[in-house]
């Protein structure tokens, strides 16, 4: 014997049936309101069932839409995966290689060392060097100071020599000046008189 597969709401539907003949069993001497009730209750089940099956049917339809769509999204998320994982590749590559490139310009470092040594003796040398100019040049420059202040020193003494001169010619001028138009003015008064 096969048992025959039964879908949820076949097996309520054949349970509520084989109750419906019970129930009509029951019913049969009562009166046609009774019936009539009955009727209009088995026809909301039955209305009831049937709603419950499309929305049934509608949820398992949209589980299989929602299951297919995230199949869907998890193979195009892999395929961006993969295409990033190429890219990253790519790139890691590209570095590798100027990583590479780089280090076969590059000096090693004890030659390095040795030539940074070497240029900071040169450094050194030029700076003593430069250092013994700088005091020379100093010691050139303080003797020069002290012969421009003798000479201002004694440019400064005939100036004052010259100007001191030139007030005595000046006052002179005016003393001789004064005398002059003191007699003029005596020799006026005397002829007047």
């Amino acid at each position: 014997m096969q048992e025959e597969s039964v879908t949820p709401s076949a097996a309520l539907e054949q349970s509520y049936r084989g109750r419906s003949a019970v129930a009509d069993e029951q019913i049969v001497g009562s009166d046609y309101v009774t019936r009539f009730e009955h009727d209009e209750r088995e026809r909301r089940f039955e209305e009831s069932i049937k709603s419950l099956k499309e929305l049934l049917l509608t949820h398992i339809q949209s589980v299989k839409d929602m299951t297919a769509q995230s199949f869907q999204a998890a193979r195009d998320a892999k395929i961006a995966a993969d295409a990033a994982l190429k890219e990253y590749k790519t790139q890691s590559n590209e570095i590798r290689g100027a990583m590479n490139d780089l280090s076969s310009h590059m000096m090693p470092r004890l030659e390095s060392e040795s030539h940074w040594t070497a240029a900071a003796e040169r450094i050194e040398s030029i700076k003593a060097q430069l250092q013994e100019k700088i005091d020379e040049d100093r010691k050139q420059l303080g003797t020069l100071n002290q012969a421009v202040s003798n000479w201002n020193g004694k440019q400064l003494g005939r100036d004052q020599t010259i100007n001191l001169a030139n007030w005595g010619i000046g006052l002179a001028v005016a003393i001789g000046l004064g005398l002059i138009a003191t007699i003029t003015q005596i020799i006026t008064l005397v002829w007047k008189h």
